[in-house]
């Protein structure tokens, strides 16, 4: 229910591009939206002026770091300086019912589904990572009767939600509270990460990650974009402008390895 699946590009055009081959009717799958054809580089050189752009009170910088929310803010000054209004707005059920912590034990639930049984008869439980060995240990203790319920309001939800929309044409947030974290980070951690991530794929709105900054050891942070349900065009256009601007997606951190074939 959570998951999603998009491009990664080394620009905004190449992630227009790998989208452009992705997308299409899938009448065998019961959520795919049957649309005509989409050019998603066509407006990539419109910029953002006249856009409003929303930050979500209570939420855009709750329990962020301060080198995060810092590059964040400053992101949002240079789409200011592009022509674009930056306007707060309220989501109140970002601050209750489409909290990320109730939704990720949506997630340990269907973890625990697809991966729980082949995990509990696997003699050598270190076959399998210790965060995933947590998950499923934590899945295990999600009722399916808060499933059930969970999945019976996703809709409603989704329609309330994108009631913001009418105040502004895309919304800002942090990709991530944190820094890229290490491969050796606890799964606290990630489970923190998922913060910015979660209730927009519950509602099922598109969102774009641009990097924005970096923090003292020079580890990534990146900028989310949020638009309406089949607004992919526009949130291109908006990180298009971001990126035309900053310098910060030709910069690697620290330890980048190239591999040659």
């Amino acid at each position: 229910s959570l998951d999603c699946g998009g491009p990664v590009g080394r620009s905004v055009a190449d992630v227009a591009t790998l989208l452009q081959a992705m997308v299409g009717y899938e009448p065998a799958y019961q959520y795919s939206v049957n649309r005509g054809a989409e050019d998603f580089s066509r407006d990539l050189g419109k910029g953002v002026r006249g856009l409003k752009l929303g930050i979500i009170e209570n939420y855009s910088y709750r329990d962020v770091d301060g080198d995060v929310a810092k590059a964040v803010e400053e992101a949002t000054r240079v789409l200011t300086t592009l022509g674009a209004r930056v306007v707060p707005v309220r989501i109140p059920m970002l601050a209750g019912a489409l909290e990320y912590s109730s939704l990720f034990n949506i997630l340990l639930y269907e973890f625990n589904q697809i991966l729980g049984d082949e995990y509990r008869a696997t003699a050598n439980k270190n076959l399998f990572g210790p965060i995933v060995q947590e998950n499923i240990a934590r899945g295990e203790k999600v009722s399916r009767a808060f499933y059930e319920r969970s999945l019976s309001e996703r809709a409603r939800q989704q329609s309330e939600f994108r009631e913001v929309f009418r105040q502004v044409d895309a919304l800002i947030t942090p990709t991530m509270p944190t820094v890229a974290p290490l491969l050796k980070t606890s799964g606290d951690t990630y489970d923190r990460g998922r913060q910015f991530t979660l209730p927009f794929s519950w509602t099922g709105v598109p969102s774009i990650s641009v990097p924005c900054g970096f923090d003292s050891q020079g580890l990534p942070i990146g900028m989310q974009i949020i638009g309406d349900e089949i607004q992919e065009s526009l949130l291109l256009r908006i990180a298009a402008a971001y990126e035309s601007a900053t310098v910060f997606h030709d910069r690697h951190p620290p330890i980048f390895a190239s591999v040659s074939i």
